[in-house]
């Protein structure tokens, strides 16, 4: 898996961890098809009973890493939609595992829960 997420198990949380720190945790190419793989392994294993969702540093998650979306050489927003983020928003809200997806609320240091789907 990529250096971007980290995944542990831990007592049947699946806790998946953003882990771009110096750029507050934005979303590239790397980091989306990692968390994919986060969430694929964590629906495929049975032990996990739930999902917690955090980022590691000073931010949850600043969004889309925009120098990605801007470089000429990398993907138009159109795919960065369909490869990236809509397959993320599908895995959390047909798993009954990512229905109790528990993170940091972003923005802030509180703690939440956050219901998907259903």
């Amino acid at each position: 898996m990529s250096e971007t997420i980290k995944l542990e198990i831990i007592d049947g949380v699946g806790k998946i961890t953003l882990h771009r720190p110096k750029v507050f945790n934005s979303f590239n190419q790397e980091m989306s098809m990692a968390a994919q793989e986060a969430l694929d392994q964590c629906a495929n294993d049975k032990s996990v009973r739930a999902i917690y969702l955090t980022g590691n540093g000073k931010a949850f998650c600043a969004g889309q890493d925009l120098a990605e979306a801007i470089d000429p050489n990398g993907p138009d927003i159109k795919r960065i939609v369909d490869e990236h983020y809509n397959p993320l928003i599908k895995k959390t809200s047909h798993d009954r595992k990512t229905n109790r997806l528990c993170g940091k609320w972003c923005g802030s240091r509180r703690w939440g829960q956050c219901s998907f789907g259903r």
